[in-house]
């Protein structure tokens, strides 16, 4: 069984990596001012919601929220940071997507494999996502490319209370990028070690916007968020339904 975002790593994703959220609401709130105003009639759903950062700018600025992430730690923070939201426990492939104006997946959510390495199709999710978006709705979402330069490596990172370790290694051929993760998480005098490994698809631009557009939306492909740029090969779709 593949762990995805356990307790100790959803702590240290929150803590010490939300610059991300944080950083791309800006941009992608001014994009959704474009329908108007936001109210509270104005649902947004946000798919791999993780920590619910996002989900509590959208709250802030008005908008009804429901964020859904196949993760018990991510939800249960999630519902601390962003208390006016809702939240369920899914995966964005299986969910049902209530109708909306809006539809988020930020931080390669929709790249992410599940077990034995395979991720579903999207072309069913990008359909689900068009049949339940309003007129003018958007869905907004950034991927890791392929191609160009590799993105191996291993960083570290220590704070007071945890460590964390990752190992980048590209499977170019096999279109893939896994992340071997080690984690330290202090636990009273001690500190709980923990793994996990995760597997996240290489995209291809030209690919995913023609099926955006044989779905039927109107796609634009940015490097950033607004003001925000996007870490190296991540694009950004921001798809509008005519």
């Amino acid at each position: 069984m593949v762990t995805m975002y356990g307790e100790d790593l959803a702590l240290i994703h929150h803590t010490g990596f939300g610059d991300f959220a944080r950083g791309a609401a800006p941009g992608i709130l001014q994009l959704l001012a474009k329908n108007g105003p936001p109210i509270r009639e104005r649902l947004v759903v946000d798919l791999g919601c993780g920590g619910g950062i996002w989900a509590r700018q959208l709250v802030l600025a008005g908008y009804s929220v429901l964020g859904v992430d196949v993760s018990t730690a991510q939800l249960s923070i999630a519902r601390r940071q962003a208390p006016g939201a809702r939240f369920r426990k899914a995966s964005a492939y299986t969910v049902d997507i209530p109708a909306c104006s809006a539809v988020t997946a930020l931080g390669e959510v929709l790249g992410y494999c599940e077990a034995g390495g395979r991720r579903p199709s999207l072309t069913p999710l990008f359909r689900r996502v068009f049949a339940a978006l309003e007129p003018g709705g958007w869905f907004v979402f950034d991927m890791i490319m392929e191609g160009g330069r590799s993105l191996d490596g291993r960083s570290w990172r220590e704070e007071a209370d945890y460590a964390v370790l990752v190992d980048i290694s590209e499977r170019k051929g096999a279109g893939q990028l896994r992340r071997d993760i080690v984690t330290f998480v202090r636990r009273g005098r001690a500190y709980r070690r923990r793994e996990e490994h995760h597997r996240v698809h290489l995209e291809s631009q030209a690919a995913l916007t023609s099926t955006l557009g044989k779905v039927g939306f109107r796609v634009t492909v940015r490097r950033r968020y607004g003001d925000y740029p996007l870490p190296a090969r991540r694009v950004a779709f921001l798809c509008r339904k005519p």
